[in-house]
């Protein structure tokens, strides 16, 4: 029996969990950030968030630029959670959350 072989869409490109992760941490953070702006979106991080872009905008905006100082795994997160555990973990559930329900319409 074939497994069916899964695939992450990176700028276009469908690459496999090996290829994915032999990407430099920054394009693989970039990927991660277009997934969880939305998610944060929906929490309504905007609201507190220290950017005036997304403040102005009601949305997530928010994007790690070279002068920010933070560490690596935060730059998978818009600024809205950075330093911040409880709001990263917030943003991963609704991601899982909105998974399943996408999952779930498909199989109906």
């Amino acid at each position: 029996m074939k497994t069916k072989t899964e695939y992450i869409v990176v700028e276009g490109k469908r690459l496999t969990e090996d290829e994915y992760y032999n990407l430099p941490v920054s394009v693989r953070a970039r990927n991660w950030l277009r997934a969880t702006r939305p998610m944060a979106d929906k929490l309504g991080y905007w609201r507190d968030c220290r950017l005036p872009v997304c403040r102005r905008a009601k949305a997530c905006r928010g994007e790690v630029r070279p002068e920010d100082d933070v560490e690596e795994r935060d730059t998978a997160y818009p600024p809205c959670a950075h330093g911040d555990e409880e709001r990263r973990h917030e943003i991963i559930r609704t991601g899982m959350e909105e998974q399943r329900r996408r999952e779930a319409a498909k199989g109906r």
